[in-house]
């Protein structure tokens, strides 16, 4: 279990992503009656729910955006989500989401809703460092932590990205701006819970230095590139970086033994995920020392296993 800086726990099965960048639902699943029933079991149970990645300004990714309000974007959403989500068997997705989303203004104000509605909600949030110097990312990073902060929501955290496959950046070659970030995000609210989201990929050496700095929070693993799991084999997803995100069995072997390795070195709290789709997953995680596991695709996919973790669980 993890206590936050404003002293709320969190949950001990995490919905990380699987809510869309709302926290309150992902459409289309919103339109099931399994999804409304585990949306009323997250509020019920007290579940953490880690939204969709936003970045501080609106981006359009590969995905478009399905707009209630104009009902006509249905055909370009059903188009680019067919072509950039794919899902090769029951317990694999490969996406290449391209992190379309309004930017953290608009997604803030859809979180305080739902934080309002019941939902304990924690921003995701990402940020492009390529092409960027380290004040303008610094001064990007705390544009978004003064918007979430005075959101005031249930617990007042933040979880940095800095691992999405899909975002055509090698990150490791900027650690000196993550770096920055988390310095000058810390000192201007130190209230704030700040997460880091990692990758597979990332080297633990890595995560070494960035536990180097007092309170650090780690949230092990997103998704691994396509490419590096399946070595010479086309991604059903053409023409993106990397073929796209993959989660399913053939990577969970291999990251949870980088799980394993990472926490036998790091003494850091950890949130524990990647391909979870049954229970047996969550217990080995546990076993591992997770301090708490977050589960994305099995949300989506078996839906009514979840609502049943969660109510064992949390």
């Amino acid at each position: 279990m993890i206590i936050t800086n404003n002293k709320k726990y969190l949950s001990n099965i995490v919905i990380t992503t699987a809510f869309g960048h709302s926290g309150g639902g992902l459409f289309p699943y919103t339109l099931r009656p399994a999804y409304k029933k585990l949306r009323e079991t997250v509020i019920r149970t007290g579940t953490a729910v880690i939204t969709k990645s936003s970045t501080p300004e609106e981006n359009q990714g590969r995905v478009i955006l399905f707009d209630p309000k104009r009902p006509w974007t249905i055909i370009p959403f059903l188009y680019t989500a067919n072509k950039y989500i794919k899902k090769p068997s029951k317990k694999e997705m490969v996406n290449s989401y391209g992190l379309t989303n309004k930017g953290i203004r608009v997604h803030g104000e859809e979180m305080r809703e739902c934080t309002e509605q019941g939902i304990q909600i924690v921003p995701n949030v990402f940020l492009f460092l390529g092409k960027k110097s380290i004040f303008q990312v610094v001064q990007e990073a705390l544009f978004a932590a003064e918007h979430i902060f005075h959101l005031r929501l249930y617990y007042d955290s933040i979880v940095w990205n800095w691992s999405c496959p899909n975002s055509g950046e090698d990150l490791q070659a900027h650690f000196d701006k993550i770096l920055a970030v988390r310095k000058a995000v810390k000192k201007r609210h130190p209230m704030l819970t700040n997460i880091d989201k990692m990758s597979p990929s990332h080297p633990i050496e890595f995560f070494e230095e960035m536990e180097r700095d007092n309170n650090t929070i780690f949230d092990f693993f997103n998704t691994i590139a396509f490419e590096e799991v399946f070595l010479g084999k086309k991604s059903p997803i053409k023409n993106v970086p990397g073929g796209g995100g993959y989660s399913g069995p053939a990577s969970k072997e291999k990251v949870f033994k980088k799980l394993r390795e990472s926490k036998k070195r790091l003494n850091s709290r950890i949130i524990m995920g990647h391909a979870v789709d049954c229970e047996d997953d969550i217990r080995r995680l546990f076993g591992m020392g997770a301090h708490c596991v977050s589960t994305c695709k099995m949300v989506l996919q078996d839906t009514k296993g979840v609502i049943k973790l969660l109510e064992k669980y949390n």
